[in-house]
């Protein structure tokens, strides 16, 4: 079975190369203490492994994307960031904007600055991944966030029809966004557009 977090190292010196990060669907309550995460220490390089393979774990588990869409956070541990008393904290720059973050050097989550950059999929040309959005494309990320969530199939499962209208409307958003060239824009709708169908 595929894993949803791959991460890909070099078998000739056991250095990372590449890793594939899965949004949970999951979103966290509660804002995680940012400014302590931007005080921690950020060192850039990679990692390295002593076992020289590619590995697979579980993806994170909560999600926080900044109400301006301008951060994005995954936690592997729910209602937990690594700030238990005396943690010491540290970031590694795994690429521009991208974030490892750990707590006594325990992997605890990852941070991406303008995540709207890095959306993928089969709508999006590997050309404009990483390329900066449409100004308007990291509010409608937020929306997506906010409304596509476990528990929110829960209330679809149910009927809600507020819930299924704020769907249609961001649709629409969304199709005069990708309309103007912004094809992550129609990579988005098309996961609200499959989560309508679903529940039509």
């Amino acid at each position: 079975m595929e894993d949803d977090e791959y991460w890909a190292f070099d078998t000739a010196d056991g250095m990372l190369l590449s890793l594939r990060l899965t949004v949970p669907e999951v979103n966290r309550e509660s804002e995680p203490d940012r400014s302590v995460w931007d005080a921690a220490e950020a060192a850039t390089g990679t990692l390295r492994l002593s076992v020289l393979k590619n590995f697979g774990r579980a993806p994170a588990v909560e999600r926080w994307c900044d109400p301006t869409g301008s951060e994005l956070f995954g936690f592997y541990t729910a209602e937990a960031d690594g700030f238990v008393g005396g943690a010491s904290r540290s970031r590694l720059v795994v690429a521009e904007g991208t974030y490892l973050l750990a707590a006594d050097s325990i992997l605890t989550g990852w941070s991406i600055e303008d995540p709207a950059r890095f959306i993928c999929g089969d709508a999006v040309p590997a050309s404009v991944y990483g390329t900066k959005p449409d100004i308007r494309l990291p509010a409608l990320l937020v929306e997506f966030f906010r409304l596509v969530t476990v528990e929110n199939v829960d209330r679809l499962e149910d009927g809600d029809q507020d819930l299924k209208r704020g769907l249609e409307e961001l649709a629409d958003r969304l199709q005069a966004v990708g309309d103007g060239g912004e094809s992550r824009a129609l990579e988005i709708l098309n996961k609200v557009r499959q989560v309508l169908e679903d529940f039509a």
